[in-house]
């Protein structure tokens, strides 16, 4: 199996205890401090409104998508397993069902947008799945 195909396998078969095991436990896991982080600086510098369009490209279970949404802005992610865009579409969805967000699966080095769409693109757990 190739390597994509790997990870891919990978998140689909973590995607139901994924949440849990990852951001929801009582004790802080690196990955809820790294979206802190994250949020923080975003608060810092960038204002957020309907038309600011973010993407998050891995977005996993759109727990970073779930709270830039929840700040207005114009949210899209991308990743690579199906499994996980699903809990990304159920989180989003109880937020606001009147506004409307993109979730699509694609490869993150053969993104299909067009140059300058985004005004900002974040992606972290990632780099360490490429080659």
């Amino acid at each position: 199996m190739e390597g994509k195909q790997q990870v891919e396998k990978y998140f689909n078969d973590l995607s139901d205890d994924y949440l849990k095991n990852k951001y929801l436990i009582s004790n802080r896991s690196f990955m809820s401090v790294r979206m802190d982080n994250i949020l923080d600086y975003f608060d810092r510098y960038y204002a957020c409104n309907e038309d600011t369009k973010v993407l998050d490209a891995g977005c996993g279970p759109g727990m970073l998508l779930e709270n830039l949404f929840g700040r207005d802005c114009n949210v899209t992610g991308i990743d690579t397993s199906i499994e996980m865009l699903k809990l990304a579409k159920k989180r989003l969805s109880v937020i606001d069902s009147e506004r409307s967000f993109n979730l699509m699966r694609t490869d993150i080095e053969k993104m299909p947008f067009e140059d300058n769409l985004f005004d900002m693109v974040v992606t972290s757990g990632v780099i360490e799945y490429l080659d």
